[in-house]
């Protein structure tokens, strides 16, 4: 058991996105699904922190998406960045 793996829960290895070029926060994004009750659903978790998580592992921001609300927002975020680039 550690803090990127609980007990009872099985977790994608967490991939970090470090903020570049003036961009506020480090992103640790993961899929986590909990062995109860089962089986339960796969959830995809963003975290949001101001700085690198190795210095200060507590998140400013939580974010816990099912499947289908990650499949949603991935596709909103692509619209809305093609609009931004426009």
């Amino acid at each position: 058991m550690t803090p990127d793996r609980p007990a009872g829960t099985h977790c994608s290895r967490p991939v970090l996105l470090r903020p570049e070029d003036r961009e506020a926060m480090y992103l640790r994004i993961a899929l986590h699904q909990a062995d109860r009750p089962q089986p339960a659903r796969v959830v995809l978790c963003v975290e949001g922190f101001d700085e690198d998580p190795a210095k200060n592992p507590e998140p400013l921001a939580l974010l816990a998406l099912s499947t289908r609300q990650a499949t949603v927002t991935a596709h909103l975020l692509r619209r809305l960045v093609q609009r931004a680039h426009g």
